[in-house]
């Protein structure tokens, strides 16, 4: 019976145009700025990374599932690379050594930087993208691939990575690393040493919660649409947290010890009395 009622009065704060009813426009679209964009996310099409934009040492090694392993020492906080984190790696430049098992001074870049010095900008880099999140093959062939595609590379390829060539040419001429996807970002030393690229996982964008729809209620109303203010009244009977049932009663006050023995006394004298007066009376 109340949620009927309830009911009822909700009907007739709707239809009613009082002074009781807010106005809620449509709010207009927000502007979103390409500085707004979040880390991991894509401005048209490039995966992007936050990375220092100074100097950095670099610890490299050989890697087991890749042609090095490598990880930093000076990286600090705020940015998407971390110290002392494993990073897989591959060699840029066949014709260059590099030290492994040493530390060396590098300066980071992401591969799709427009301002990447020459020799690594004329690199292939979709295509070389499109080779590391599709392995297929082993670690040997896939760095064969890597030079071909950096332009580096002196020594005839093997037919295996003869297909992957194909297959990435095929298929990563326009390949863009997506969130979860790997991108490559570039160690470049500062002596005359050859250049390394690391494999870096573009982060997964923040869910955002979606807000409930008022559409229904905009189809109902019109782009202006009425939320009616109801005051709280307790309903009877119903779950009500915000009614307090008054305290009960305090117990009856219970005599003191003292004052017991006092009115048993009393009660004992008068019961005496009484018994004397009958007893007198009877022997007159």
């Amino acid at each position: 019976m109340y949620k009927t009622l309830a009911f009822l009065l909700l009907l007739v704060f709707l239809s009613s145009n009082c002074g009781l009813a807010v106005t809620i426009d449509t709010p207009p679209a927000q502007d979103i700025h390409s500085g707004d964009v979040p880390t991991g996310a894509t401005v048209q099409g490039v995966p992007s990374a936050k990375i220092p934009d100074s100097t950095i040492e670099m610890f490299i090694r050989n890697g087991e599932n890749s042609r090095f392993e490598l990880f930093f020492l000076d990286v600090k906080y705020g940015y998407d690379l971390v110290d002392f984190e494993s990073y897989s790696a591959w060699c840029l430049e066949e014709s260059k050594p590099i030290r492994r098992n040493a530390i060396h001074k590098v300066r980071l870049y992401n591969c799709y930087d427009p301002d990447l010095p020459p020799k690594l900008k004329s690199m292939e880099w979709n295509q070389i993208n499109y080779v590391i999140n599709h392995k297929n093959a082993s670690k040997k062939v896939t760095q064969e691939v890597i030079w071909h595609f950096a332009g580096s590379n002196k020594k005839p390829l093997s037919a295996e990575a003869v297909e992957l060539v194909e297959e990435a040419n095929r298929n990563g001429k326009d390949y863009k690393p997506a969130e979860g996807e790997l991108v490559g970002v570039i160690c470049l030393p500062e002596e005359n040493k050859q250049a390394v690229f690391l494999e870096y996982k573009v982060p997964q964008a923040p869910v955002e919660v979606a807000s409930a729809t008022l559409e229904p209620l905009m189809s109902m109303f019109g782009s202006s649409y009425f939320f009616p203010v109801i005051p709280f009244f307790p309903i009877p009977g119903g779950d009500n947290h915000h009614h307090h049932q008054p305290p009960p009663p305090p117990p009856p006050p219970v005599p003191e010890p003292g004052t017991l023995l006092l009115l048993a006394c009393g009660m004992a004298g008068m019961a005496g009395i009484l018994a004397y007066r009958k007893i007198r009376k009877h022997y007159r």
